[in-house]
């Protein structure tokens, strides 16, 4: 009889251990983001950058490096920005720049264009107390975006 009971405590036992859930393995960590073009963005600004006549720089090329941004400012010869900004819509032409458009007033003009996958948006118009002409400045922005992956138990919003 005792043996009986012993088995029988030792089958409870056993029935209780094997009703637990099992445990879930653990989640492998998300992949790291690609690499940022970054380096493309200098290569191209480098090598294909226009150089634009009647131009002093004022701020040297600065990459904003999390945002695969860049930008930069010159102090153009002249009073007419919408005359400046054609201009420098010819030298992008002429850099091998693609999409190229220029629009606005003598006060303040803007010009756009895209060469691979950087694009440049320039404002021309304003004054600086080291520049005697108008102010041009340059945003260059790359059109690859990348985009952290999320854990699998963590909501999109």
């Amino acid at each position: 009889m005792q043996r009986a009971l012993v088995i029988a405590v030792i089958a409870g036992v056993g029935c209780k251990a094997d009703s637990k859930p099992p445990v879930p393995a653990p989640r492998p960590a998300p992949a790291a983001p690609a690499p940022a073009a970054k380096h493309e963005l200098v290569d191209t600004l480098l090598l294909d950058e226009p150089r634009f006549d009647h131009a002093t720089p004022l701020a040297p090329l600065k990459i904003i490096e999390d945002r695969e941004q860049a930008v930069q400012s010159w102090c153009m010869t002249g009073s007419d920005a919408q005359a400046i900004a054609t201009a420098m819509a010819a030298s992008l032409t002429a850099a091998g720049w693609g999409d190229v458009s220029s629009r606005g007033t003598p006060d303040r003009s803007v010009v756009g264009g895209t060469v691979d996958d950087v694009s440049v948006s320039i404002t021309v118009g304003g004054r600086d107390a080291t520049c005697t002409g108008m102010v041009a400045t340059a945003h260059y922005t790359t059109s690859t975006v990348i985009i952290p992956p999320v854990d699998d138990g963590e909501r999109v919003r």
